[in-house]
Formats: C-alpha cells, sequence, structure tokens
C-alpha cells in the first residue's frame, strides 16, 4: 500500500502533466478540515514546486482580497 504522501506526489506530477494548475490552495484548505497531518503532508509535496507553488498560491490569493 502506498503511503499518501507518494499519492501527492503522483497526484502533482499528473497535473503537471497535463500543464493543470489545481487551485493548491483550495484544496490545502479542504483537506485542513478533515485530517490536519495529511494537509502538512500535501504542503510538503507542493510547497518545493516550480513558480512557487503553494507560496504564490496563497500570495495571490491575499492579493485578491485586499
Amino acid at each position: 500500500m502506498r503511503r499518501r504522501g507518494q499519492d501527492w506526489r503522483s497526484f502533482k506530477e499528473a497535473a503537471q502533466e497535463v500543464g493543470y494548475i489545481p487551485d493548491y490552495l483550495f484544496l490545502l484548505q479542504t483537506i485542513l478540515q478533515t485530517d490536519s497531518q495529511e494537509a502538512v503532508n500535501f504542503a510538503l509535496v507542493i510547497s518545493p514546486m516550480e513558480g512557487g507553488g503553494l507560496l504564490t498560491t496563497t500570495q495571490s490569493h491575499i492579493s485578491s482580497l485586499r
């Protein structure tokens, strides 16, 4: 059985392969509501992404709220 962290890496790779850019902030918030440890695992997988990943998404979201 694969660990969930591996599933998140697979998700990230599949999204990049087809050029899809998920709403990572929304996904993180949704995961956080049900499983805080899994939200940490997800954040660790997406944080080192090219283009900033989570950080860029969070900054864009905060900017849009101003």
